[in-house]
């Protein structure tokens, strides 16, 4: 499990390694006048569904925004803590 979150293996990331190479063989062959838009690596892998709407996900309270990023991004909870006080330190200039 550790060594995973280090250099991830398996069958899903052979599938993002094709859909890269896919997406190169595609944009090198593809007519810029027919399809202006470049073709992407999620194009050639069926398993993604892409998102109904690009929106950003906004919150009045700048401490929920930051809860919730910390949360989505690197999987921490800031309401969990044991105790111990989540800080951000800024640097002032």
């Amino acid at each position: 499990m550790a060594y995973y979150r280090i250099e991830p293996f398996g069958e899903r990331i052979a599938d993002m390694r094709m859909g890269q190479l896919a997406a190169l063989i595609a944009n090198v062959n593809r007519n810029a006048k027919a399809k202006p838009d470049p073709f992407r690596p999620t194009d050639f892998m069926p398993w993604i569904e892409e998102p109904a709407s690009s929106k950003p996900i906004l919150f009045e309270d700048p401490k929920d925004q930051a809860k919730f990023v910390a949360l989505a991004v690197f999987g921490v909870d800031l309401n969990q803590g044991d105790g111990k006080k989540f800080k951000v330190k800024r640097r002032r200039r």
